[in-house]
């Protein structure tokens, strides 16, 4: 009788094991909600290596709220990415006037970006980025040829040996070529420089370039917001600016022979953006 109680309570306990173990039965009264685009959704582009995405990000957050979106579904439910380097084709510009999206391009001038793109790599300013598995090519590409050019400049020039000797004409192409959204229709082009008052003393271009956007989106932004945009903004620089060589301007590396170099491949691009009213620099 002693055994049998014994056995009974053994065979009761494994019960009440499995049952709490097993995972709770699904509830089939409960479906998943299919997640829907927002109404005028808006998104952000950007040029690699000019650090303005994080910063437009947080703008477009602030003014837009729940329309900003990063990506969206399409008709079979597959996720389309948008936000951050959009390469600029026919397909991409069919997209967002299928969802009537409103885009925001930011860039920093071409010739600062490159100066970027070379010391963000050389001083290891960001190396988790490019172990990133949907990190673009070109960027890579471009990172890994910097890296292991690394003490082989000499005395060559900045372009001369970054853009000329290393042969990344291609590379460099295929990243400012997200610039050309700056002329397309429903998407508004803002400046690395005035959205982050870059130089520290105009202010005015900061505070236009906040209100642009809101126009371009058709919201009001309160003072309040505006307020807390810049500050985000001066956070933004203050982290950036300990990054070593960060806040040197391009002007300091680029020799006569530099200037006619990136002129020849990038000029149309530096007036193009609003940078320069000319060749004449």
């Amino acid at each position: 009788m002693t055994r049998r109680v014994f056995f009974n309570a053994l065979l009761i306990a494994g019960l009440l094991i499995s049952i709490s173990c097993s995972p709770p039965a699904p509830d089939k009264s409960k479906k998943s909600k299919k997640k829907t685009n927002p109404k005028n959704p808006v998104t952000c582009i950007s040029v690699i290596g000019c650090s303005g995405q994080p910063v437009l990000k947080l703008v477009l957050k602030k003014i837009a709220k729940k329309r900003y979106v990063a990506s969206i579904e399409d008709s079979q439910d597959r996720k389309i990415k948008l936000a951050g380097h959009l390469l600029y084709c026919d397909k991409n510009i069919e997209i967002l006037k299928q969802h009537n999206f409103k885009a925001v391009l930011i860039c920093r001038d071409p010739r600062s970006t490159l100066v970027q793109l070379v010391h963000r790599s050389l001083y290891d300013w960001c190396p988790s980025k490019f172990e990133k598995p949907r990190i673009h090519p070109s960027a890579l590409a471009f990172h890994q040829i910097i890296k292991e050019s690394a003490g082989k400049r000499g005395d060559q020039g900045f372009v001369e040996f970054y853009l000329g000797t290393l042969d990344t004409k291609q590379l460099l192409l295929d990243i400012f070529q997200v610039a050309k959204w700056h002329s397309q229709s429903g998407v508004h082009f803002v400046k690395y420089e005035d959205l982050t008052d870059f130089s520290g003393n105009d202010r005015d271009a900061q505070l236009r370039a906040i209100q642009e956007i809101g126009e371009f989106l058709g919201v009001s932004v309160p003072d309040s917001v505006t307020g807390e945009i810049t500050e985000w903004c001066k956070r933004h620089l203050k982290e950036k600016k300990s990054q070593k060589n960060f806040m040197i301007d391009w002007k300091e590396l680029f020799t006569e022979k530099d200037k006619a170099l990136f002129k020849k491949y990038f000029g149309q691009l530096v007036i193009d953006l609003g940078y320069e009213k000319d060749n004449d620099w």
